[in-house]
């Protein structure tokens, strides 16, 4: 059986979705499935601002569907939703889609004009599949609640951990290089989306001003509502921003941690929380959406709408060294039930049903 995965193009620089496409078809090679991951690059310099977004949006829609359909083998794997209007150039019987999540349906921020239409025709879209991959059940069920797509084709395949994330690290230097030798290091990654719930991490970081405390935050840039809570709090002296980092040095900082803070209002999966875990981190997040799914009885869930919450699980991690020690050994567990080969296994599986059915 061959199989066309096909990728998101590289100039919307969707860092998830890039590891999720190179992670699954590694994993997929690597128990016998013949994969062939595509996408219809634009050969074009990267462009700025809108420029970028008006590029990108017609080769999405003009030039990639016309590529696809040349691409097409006995399956085809759409590996992000954004993309499922892929399928109008394809065998919609042969294809499946892997849905991430659906945040901005669930929470309505879509935002107007040619972004909302996209993401809607996308939706609809994927509704047409053989059969929708969901990271967790939370996103199946949330699938189920606004559609009417039939519950037997939607499968749960979670993602998995990458090995390099178990691996120990020295992240002395790191520490030296940022001045925290005598701090405690609370680590946020991802983007500062209003989802992402940024600002409950600021609110509790002012509460806890006896503490030595640098919050370093990774892969976003800060809104003009979270820049202005940090000047009203006071906050700019204890915060490290870092818009991107290597591979490497993301597993390097999850080392140098003491404690890694998800407080998201909606997450389709997570995996920044297994990755922290698997690095050996204390986790604290949000008793919200796919979160207590993901993290299990091995992190701290909080009210992601209560600061005091999140203030008093950061006290209790940062200056208790047995609950801190509990928390790494339970993540470690946790996380190592997470493997990208399980996922490809459970997407074989997908695979295998939309093949016998043709």
């Amino acid at each position: 059986m061959k199989v066309a995965l096909f990728r998101d193009l590289p100039t919307e620089r969707w860092w998830s979705m890039e590891r999720y496409a190179d992670e699954l078809t590694t994993a997929l090679r690597q128990i016998g499935c013949d994969v062939h991951p595509f996408a219809a690059a634009r050969p074009l310099p990267q462009l700025r601002g809108t420029a970028n977004a008006l590029a990108n949006y017609v080769w999405r829609s003009v030039v990639y569907p016309l590529a696809a359909c040349s691409q097409q083998c006995e399956v085809n794997h759409i590996v992000d939703h954004s993309y499922a209007h892929l399928i109008h150039a394809l065998d919609a019987r042969r294809t499946v889609v892997t849905c991430h999540d659906i945040a901005p349906l669930a929470l309505d921020e879509r935002g107007r004009g040619i972004s909302r239409y996209l993401w809607d025709r996308s939706f609809r879209a994927m509704l047409r599949a053989e059969c929708i991959v969901a990271d967790s059940a939370h996103t199946r069920a949330e699938i189920l609640q606004h559609s009417d797509y039939p519950a037997e084709r939607i499968h749960v395949a979670p993602l998995g951990v990458s090995p390099e994330f178990f691996e120990p690290l020295d992240v002395s230097d790191l520490r030296a290089q940022h001045h925290l030798a005598s701090q405690y290091v609370v680590l946020h990654v991802g983007s500062c989306a209003p989802r992402k719930n940024v600002a409950l991490i600021l609110r509790a970081l002012a509460e806890l001003r006896e503490l030595p405390i640098r919050f370093v935050q990774i892969g976003g840039r800060f809104g003009s509502d979270d820049a202005t809570l940090i000047e009203s709090l006071g906050l700019s002296d204890l915060i490290t921003q870092i818009t991107s980092v290597s591979e490497t040095d993301l597993g390097r900082w999850y080392r140098a941690a003491d404690v890694f803070v998800l407080p998201s209002l909606y997450e389709g999966f997570g995996l920044p929380v297994l990755e922290a875990m698997a690095s050996g981190t204390p986790v604290i997040c949000a008793n919200a959406t796919s979160l207590p799914e993901v993290a299990g009885d091995a992190a701290l869930l909080i009210d992601p709408h209560d600061s005091h919450a999140l203030s008093s699980a950061l006290r209790l991690v940062l200056t208790d060294p047995a609950r801190a020690a509990d928390l790494r050994q339970r993540g470690f567990e946790r996380a190592r039930m997470f493997t990208w080969e399980r996922t490809a296994r459970e997407t074989l599986a997908v695979y295998e049903r939309v093949e016998s059915e043709c």
